[in-house]
């Protein structure tokens, strides 16, 4: 192999990588994706509602109750606390 082809092969491992690395996304708990453009409160309340069985109500009673005990924290943020307590709780 001549220097101009492992230059290239170099070159195409690295693009790939970049490719792979910026399209990958964040993992949520569980390993579950947020889909592309969809918020962090939709992703965690998407979640909470198939765990709940769609119980909304539920869920705001849940997240009143964490909102008394974290007032600065963002609807997501409580959502997503939420989320790991029915988890902690089922287990």
């Amino acid at each position: 192999m001549s220097a101009d082809w492992v230059t290239l092969l170099a070159a195409l491992v690295l693009l790939w990588a970049g490719v792979l690395f910026t399209t990958r996304g964040r993992a949520g708990a569980g390993g579950k994706r947020r889909r592309l453009g969809q918020s962090a409160e939709a992703f965690w309340m998407e979640r909470l509602l198939r765990l709940t069985r769609g119980n909304r109500d539920a869920v705001e009673r849940g997240v009143s109750a964490r909102r008394a005990k974290f007032p600065q924290a963002s609807r997501a943020e409580l959502l997503e606390l939420l989320y790991h307590d029915y988890l902690r709780d089922r287990r």
